[in-house]
């Protein structure tokens, strides 16, 4: 790895089938190049997981004839430890879900920027280990399990996720709106603002939910401790629902 100019370069044996060296090549640019600075806080077997995982969205975006060489050499060789398996299987369905790339890679990518210049101490790792024990969480949720929020409070990583499921037994868009800053929702992120949870995520699947997830947004926009709010919708590839990650982020320094 080139540091000075930040180029992953790849040397590949002649006889490499083009799509072998795509995986190959896939693979060790995860393994070099994605968030190098950061990976000396982490646990070597989470880094294993990243890594593969990061390598099979290159290699699904670009060379589809390479996925059978990827999974059947590298893949099932780097997941035979039941650990790095359980973890790939969290971090996919991350992917699946939309959230590896627009959730996971984007606050790891934040968090390498502040532990760029920190040495590794057990602090560092057990913040990234309890923020990378959370995404695990996320990702292996299941459609109908009840997770409220889950939060970081750490000295480096002020991390939240809060999750937005509306019971239609008991509310709706109008009766949630209508409460204000007596709702649960709203209650409950105010408190991660006041607490200076300075990444604060709010997700949303299906019309109904997404529709109060904005309504949330931009009532949370005019806090003077927010910096900004952004709303990132997609359709979930797997149930075709509308799907929100709502960003709130706060001012540094408060």
């Amino acid at each position: 790895m080139d540091k000075s100019e930040n180029k992953v370069i790849a040397i590949l044996q002649n006889d490499d089938t083009s799509a072998e060296s795509f995986a190959k090549t896939s693979y060790f640019y995860s393994q070099k190049g994605l968030l190098p600075e950061l990976k000396k806080h982490i646990n070597p077997s989470r880094i294993s997981s990243m890594d593969l995982i990061m390598a099979k969205k290159i290699i699904e975006a670009k060379r589809q004839d390479a996925i059978p060489f990827f999974h059947d050499e590298i893949f099932k060789k780097e997941t035979k430890s039941r650990h790095v398996k359980l973890q790939c299987i969290a971090l996919g369905s991350l992917d699946d879900k939309g959230e590896f790339t627009r959730l996971f890679l984007r606050e790891l990518t934040d968090i390498g920027h502040k532990f760029a210049t920190i040495q590794p101490s057990k602090y560092s790792k057990d913040e990234l280990s309890e923020f990378l024990d959370y995404m695990y969480t996320i990702g292996n949720r299941k459609t109908s399990e009840k997770i409220n929020s889950l939060a970081v409070e750490g000295t480096y990583i002020r991390f939240a996720v809060s999750f937005i499921a509306i019971d239609r037994d008991k509310d709706n868009f109008n009766s949630l709106t209508k409460m204000g800053s007596k709702s649960f929702h709203v209650q409950h992120v105010h408190k991660l603002i006041k607490k200076k949870i300075l990444s604060i995520w709010i997700l949303a699947s299906g019309v109904d939910n997404v529709k109060y997830a904005k309504w949330l947004l931009n009532y949370f926009r005019s806090y003077q401790e927010v910096l900004k709010t952004e709303p990132i919708e997609f359709t979930h590839s797997f149930s075709k629902q509308p799907t929100l990650l709502g960003h709130i982020i706060l001012k540094k320094g408060l």
